[in-house]
Parts: structure tokens; C-alpha cells; sequence
């Protein structure tokens, strides 16, 4: 360090350093993050820095020191976008968005939950149904349009879906119904505040749609798929079941015998009968999903809403919330295809 200090080329390397430093954050912030939100690949960092073969370079202290700054800038971005939102501002956030949430049916949902299930368990320990529901939940606005999708997608992920104009009406009507609600009032105010998402709530609209209903594969060449169907019903990809995180498609399910519930391993319930998370086992078409999660008694909009902000703010990580000092967290999944960043997955874990 002290010979560092003394060298006649410190304060070129520092300037130097310090300028190439601010000027690629300034280049990826301007060209790759804001206009894509994506994550930058090893590819992109390739072209940003136009490095030369290694064989060619002259190893001075210059190209030295720009080499480890690159190194540094590149493992940096490639574990995802700048984070613009704190913790604590998620979690006042999830407050203040459960609060709000006027079609929570958390009070119409009772927990059946029989056995707890013990570690690795494949046994069915629960003779009854997890859910018992009053019908009143049903009928709420955005629960009602919920159902509509249940008949539209093929369940396996490895075959094409085709989506009907009927069912584009149905996208148009569920989206319209919860782009309107205090919920995603919210959450759109929210997200424009930090740049991640339109202020306008027509543009908002056509975000969401396009971040949640767009058909992609997961394999096999086939477009399957849809982080939408993922995740508020749910798939099964090469024998497992995949997805499957809403409670109201789980009660559905069960209803129609396609669903048993196994026993649970976790759980937490809101404050004031809003709801909680609970981690259970189950078989659904005789495929065992021997670990799952879901939100219950939430809206459709709050887990929509929550997805999407947990997507932008902590992509392929941990979202760590907290409601009523309960804490949990939204693992999140991203997918990039045809050039657009979409979601893959995203549920709640405690």
C-alpha cells in the first residue's frame, strides 16, 4: 500500500478508474437497465468494454486496473439491476397494500388444517379439504373474473396453448377490473415513483398484460406457458407439478376432486382476519407436490401486485416483507424471451 501511495501514477490510475467507473453505470443505467430492465449478460459486458483478445494486451498497470474494474462491474450486474427500493420501503408497501385490499376474503376463509406434516412426508395425513370458504368470497368482483380463466389453458406446460379471442376478453375484463382497484392504484403510483413502471394507468395496463399473459415455452420448443397460469393455476412440466400458488384455484380444485391436500408444514395469519401464508403438501391429478406455498384469503389484485413489484425490485431473489411483525418473503423468477423480461414464477416462503 505504501508503495501504491508514493508511485507518480497513482492519481492517473484513481482519475482514470473513478471516470471509466461513473461512465459504464451511466451507459448501462441509460442503455440497458431503464429502456430493458433486464439483466445484463456476460455478452453485454463484452461489447460495453470492446476488450481485446487477451493474448494481444500489454499488461500495464493501466489495463491492469481497468481489467479488475471491469471484472467487478461485470459480476456486479450480472447478479441483477440496481435495487431502488429498500427494504424497509417494501415493507411499509406490503402494509399499507393489505390495508387496502377491499376484496380480501380473509374473513369468509377458515383453515382446515389437520395434520401437520411431518419433514419429507409423501403420506396423506388430512382425510378432509384445507379450505373452507363462504360463498360470499366468490362474488367478489375480482374473484368472480378470477374463475373465468380456470377452463382456458392446457395444463401441460410442454403443449402449445392457443389463446382464443374469448379468452383475450377475458384478459381485457379481469385487467380492467383490477388496474382500477385502491390495491393497484397503489402499487402503479408506487413503482412510477421509482421509474420501473408508466405512470399512465393505460400504460400500466398494457405492462402488466404483457409481463403476465404472455405465452412462453419452458421447453420442448413449445409455447406452453405464461407466468399467469404459472403461478394463479398451475402446470405440470414432465411429470411434477409446477406452480400452482393461489388459494382460490386450490379450493377450486379441491371442490373437483383434482386436488388433495396432504398436511402442512407452516404458516401465518394477518392481522385483523386479512389472510396469511401457509406451506403445505398435496397431489393434484395424482402428481405429488411435496413442497408448496400460497398466500389465502388475499385478493387477486394484492398477490398480482405484490408479484410485480417483488419482480422489478428483487428479480431471481429474495423479497423480504413483513405484515403485523410476521415475516415471510416472495421468491421471484425471471424469464427473457423474444428480447421481453417476463415473469417466470414468484410465491410466498416462510
Amino acid at each position: 500500500m505504501d508503495r501504491l501511495k508514493k508511485s507518480k501514477y497513482y492519481p492517473v490510475i484513481g482519475g482514470v478508474s473513478v471516470t471509466i467507473a461513473l461512465l459504464t453505470v451511466h451507459y448501462v443505467y441509460k442503455n440497458v437497465y431503464r429502456p430493458h430492465m433486464r439483466r445484463m449478460t456476460l455478452e453485454d459486458a463484452e461489447l460495453l468494454f470492446q476488450l481485446p483478445p487477451v493474448e494481444n494486451v500489454r499488461m500495464t498497470t493501466f489495463n491492469f486496473v481497468t481489467i479488475l474494474l471491469a471484472v467487478q462491474l461485470i459480476s456486479t450486474y450480472a447478479a441483477g439491476p440496481v435495487r431502488h427500493i429498500s427494504e424497509d420501503e417494501l415493507k411499509k408497501f406490503v402494509e399499507n397494500l393489505l390495508e387496502n385490499d377491499e376484496n380480501n376474503a380473509g374473513s369468509l376463509v377458515n383453515l382446515n388444517l389437520q395434520a401437520r406434516s411431518p419433514y419429507n412426508s409423501t403420506e396423506d395425513l388430512a382425510p378432509d379439504v384445507l379450505l373452507k370458504v363462504d360463498p360470499k368470497a366468490f362474488k367478489l368482483p375480482t374473484v368472480s373474473l378470477l374463475a373465468r380463466f380456470y377452463d382456458n389453458y392446457i395444463p401441460d406446460s410442454m403443449k402449445n396453448e392457443e389463446v382464443t379471442p374469448e379468452e383475450i376478453k377475458e384478459e381485457e375484463a379481469f385487467m380492467n377490473a383490477i388496474v382500477t382497484t385502491r390495491v393497484m392504484t397503489l402499487t402503479r403510483t408506487f413503482l412510477s415513483s421509482k421509474g420501473m413502471a408508466p405512470e399512465s394507468a393505460a400504460e400500466f395496463t398494457k405492462f402488466l398484460r404483457k409481463s403476465w399473459f404472455s405465452i412462453y415455452s419452458r421447453g420442448a420448443k413449445k409455447k406452453g406457458s405464461s407466468a399467469f397460469e404459472h403461478i394463479f393455476l398451475g402446470e405440470f412440466k414432465k411429470g411434477q407439478v409446477s406452480g400452482l400458488h393461489n388459494w382460490l384455484f386450490f379450493t377450486n380444485q379441491e371442490k373437483a376432486k383434482h386436488l388433495n391436500y396432504y398436511g402442512w408444514t407452516k404458516k401465518i395469519e394477518f392481522p385483523k382476519k386479512k389472510g396469511g401464508v401457509i406451506k403445505l403438501r398435496y397431489a393434484w391429478n395424482g402428481l405429488l407436490k411435496p413442497a408448496g406455498s400460497m398466500f389465502f384469503g388475499t385478493s387477486p389484485e394484492f398477490e398480482l401486485a405484490l408479484y410485480t413489484v417483488c419482480f422489478l425490485a428483487r428479480p431471481n431473489d429474495r423479497c423480504n416483507l413483513a405484515i403485523g411483525q410476521k415475516n415471510f418473503h416472495i421468491q421471484t423468477y425471471t424469464f427473457t424471451y423474444d428480447n421481453n423480461f417476463l415473469i417466470s414464477s414468484a410465491y410466498p416462503q416462510i
